[in-house]
This record gives C-alpha cells, sequence and structure tokens, in this order.
C-alpha cells in the first residue's frame, strides 16, 4: 500500500515538472533574454542604426530639460517630403553633446548632418521659421557646469542640406515668436544682471540669405530683477467700442464732443425761448386781452 503512494507521488510530481514553462529553467540559469527591452523596428531602428554610427561604437541620449520637445529623438513633418530626425546624444569617450539631423527622404533615412557642442546638457529644443523660408529651423539652448547662463545654437535645414546659424549669445530665459509682425519668428534672448553687466534683452533677427543676425537690438532692463518665471507672449485684442470712446484725434470721441457741444447749444437756445415767452406774461396787458385778469377786476 504505501508502495503504490510513493509511485503516485512521483508520478504527480513528474506531472508538475512537465506543466512549468520552459522559460522558468532560462531564469534560474541566470538567462538575461526575458530581462532585454525589445529591439526597436521600422523607422525608430532605422534612426538608432545611424546615431550609432555617427557616434562611432555606443552613445548615451540626452533630454531636454523645458519646453515641449523633452525626447532626445524629436520627428518632426512625420508622412511628408520634410520629414526629419533630431538626436541628441554623447559618445562613450567624449565629453561633448552631439547634434544629428536624419531626414527621410524616398522611403530611406540618412543623416543630412552632426554637429557637436561644448554643453553638459540640453536646456530645451525649439521648431520655429525663424529666417522666413517657410522651413522649421532647428533651436537648441544647452546648459553649463560653470556658470548659470545658456547658450544658443540653431540649426537650418534646406532640402537636403543643412548648416548651422551662428548666434554669439548667451540667455537665462528664451522667447521666439513673431514679436515684430514680420510674418517670421524672432528669438529674444533675457538676461538677469551680473557684477560684470547689466541686466538687458537682446532681439535677433535673420534673413533667408544670412548665417548671421542681420538685426540685433538691445535694451537695459531693470537691474533689480532677480528671476524670470511664467513669460506669456501674445496679441492684446480691444474691443472697438472700448477703442471709439479712447479715441482722441478724428475719431468717435471727438464726434461724440461736437455732439454733446451741440446739444449744450440747442438746450441753452431752448432754456433762452422759454424765458422769452414767459416774461410776457409777467407785463400789464389790457384787461380785454387777458379772461383772468378781466375776471379778478369784476
Amino acid at each position: 500500500m504505501i508502495k503504490k503512494r510513493k509511485q503516485a507521488a512521483a508520478v504527480m510530481l513528474l506531472s508538475l515538472g512537465m506543466m512549468l514553462p520552459s522559460g522558468c529553467s532560462d531564469a534560474a540559469t541566470g538567462s538575461d533574454s526575458l530581462l532585454r527591452p525589445p529591439r526597436p523596428t521600422g523607422d525608430k531602428a532605422a534612426i538608432q542604426e545611424i546615431i550609432a554610427s555617427e557616434a562611432g561604437g555606443s552613445y548615451t541620449l540626452k533630454y531636454p530639460q523645458k519646453g515641449e520637445n523633452r525626447s532626445a529623438i524629436t520627428l518632426r513633418n512625420e508622412d511628408t517630403e520634410k520629414e526629419f530626425a533630431l538626436a541628441l546624444y554623447a559618445t562613450e569617450n567624449d565629453t561633448r553633446l552631439n547634434v544629428s539631423i536624419i531626414a527621410c527622404r524616398k522611403k530611406e533615412w540618412r543623416c543630412l548632418g552632426t554637429y557637436t557642442n561644448t554643453g553638459s546638457g540640453v536646456d530645451r529644443v525649439m521648431f520655429y521659421d525663424v529666417n522666413g523660408d517657410k522651413n522649421e529651423e532647428i533651436i537648441i539652448g544647452w546648459t553649463s557646469f560653470n556658470t548659470s547662463r545658456k547658450t544658443l545654437t540653431a540649426y537650418s535645414l534646406q532640402g537636403d542640406e543643412t548648416f548651422e546659424m551662428n548666434i554669439d549669445e548667451t540667455y537665462d530665459e528664451l522667447i521666439v515668436s513673431d514679436l515684430t509682425n514680420n510674418q517670421r519668428d524672432d528669438i529674444l534672448l533675457l538676461s538677469l544682471s551680473t557684477p560684470e553687466s547689466p541686466s538687458y534683452a537682446t532681439l535677433l533677427q535673420y534673413s533667408e540669405q544670412e548665417k548671421r543676425p542681420v538685426g540685433q537690438y538691445s535694451l537695459e532692463l531693470d537691474s533689480e530683477v532677480t528671476s524670470f518665471a511664467n513669460i506669456q507672449v501674445g496679441n492684446v485684442t480691444i474691443p472697438p467700442e472700448e477703442t471709439a470712446e479712447k479715441t482722441t484725434s478724428g475719431g468717435a470721441r471727438t464726434e461724440k464732443s461736437r455732439q454733446s457741444s451741440s446739444d449744450a447749444e440747442v438746450s441753452e437756445a431752448q432754456e433762452s425761448s422759454v424765458t422769452e415767452t414767459a416774461e410776457p406774461e409777467k407785463q400789464n396787458v389790457p384787461a380785454e386781452k387777458t379772461g383772468r385778469t378781466k375776471t379778478s377786476s369784476e
């Protein structure tokens, strides 16, 4: 009886062992195949292969700290003829950061240009048309270990060619928008005061033909400002009726003033007329012309 029970237990253990998934044995032997992240496929795989080729081996992706674009690899103009990817990374044996612009042409990805920067990190990445060529320029702010000021670089993509747009300026805060209403975006750099320089704002403007700014304007700011926060850019619209009331020359306010003056003149004229018609009642008139006087005489 005991022998039969031992045989039954052995059969159950054997059956349980056959039911265990094979992956558990792999994990028990220390295999890391189940822990390895899935390899990228499609466009992502092609882009990462190009990054590895440009880096000359292993690399580390670098992520922006601020702004709307926080990815180390950013795709722009997807599913169009102008589709491209921006990659930010550092190589294993170099402290400098790298920027690779990778474009998709005829369903194939290829690198159009790689640039290096001495910054220690990426502050932000933005895409704006600052030279008026109807294409987005790539604007990147860089942080540094030895200063709170950030540096700025910009890259223009025209067809299959790229070039760096020179910006020899630093900033504490940055605004990119069409501030001068010239149908292209302007770059406004805000800098806080230091022992060596006051607080100031610098406006940069570019043209389609020039790689350097064609317009650069600076304005000194209040040196007591210690930081910039929650900066907003937009247009202020004044309601038409409010504008009309505030117009002081050749506008509705002048007409309103003229109308008020005219009304005042009419009012004065009416008062004068009433006074003149009321005065004859105070005069002594013949009894036969005034019924009330004749009655009282009787």
